[in-house]
């Protein structure tokens, strides 16, 4: 099986090469979605958030609707702090995957009322899905009486 690396975990040098290559695909045709697509969070990883958003605008300007523009988006919200509106965008974005995709997504959605459920629920990648839901209930098990939890 092949080793998941992050964006911030790859080489300097490589981050560079690669915004370069596909800033120069967007300089010779800025049509090309896909490029502004895989531009932004390399951009925002550079430590260029400006630039990164200006990138994931010109994807949503080209194809609003697509699931991968969405996503791109959420992954800049997210990482800029937007948590509520990151939520939001990955709640479009999510059901426009492919099935295979859209299993690598969770809902933690607790078993509470579903008055007290929707206002818990998050969308999170699979892989953190159980520490996120262990990080909750830790917070909650702080907050409620032993006797009601």
């Amino acid at each position: 099986m092949a080793a998941r690396i992050s964006i911030a975990a790859a080489p300097a040098a490589s981050l560079e090469r690669a915004v370069t290559h596909l800033s120069a695909a967007v300089e010779r045709d800025p049509g090309l979605c896909d490029a502004w697509v895989l531009l932004a969070p390399l951009l925002y990883e550079q430590g260029d958030a400006a630039p990164a958003r200006a990138a994931a605008a010109r994807a949503c300007e080209l194809f609003p609707g697509r699931a991968e523009v969405r996503l791109a988006a959420a992954y800049l919200a997210y990482r800029a702090g937007e948590v509520t509106g990151a939520e939001s965008l990955f709640a479009l974005a999510i059901p426009g995957l492919p099935s295979p995709l859209q299993a690598l997504f969770a809902d933690l959605t607790p078993l509470l009322t579903p008055e007290d459920g929707d206002a818990l629920a998050v969308m999170v990648h699979r892989s953190v899905s159980q520490y996120r839901g262990r990080e909750v209930v830790h917070k909650m098990r702080g907050l409620i009486p032993r006797q009601m939890f």
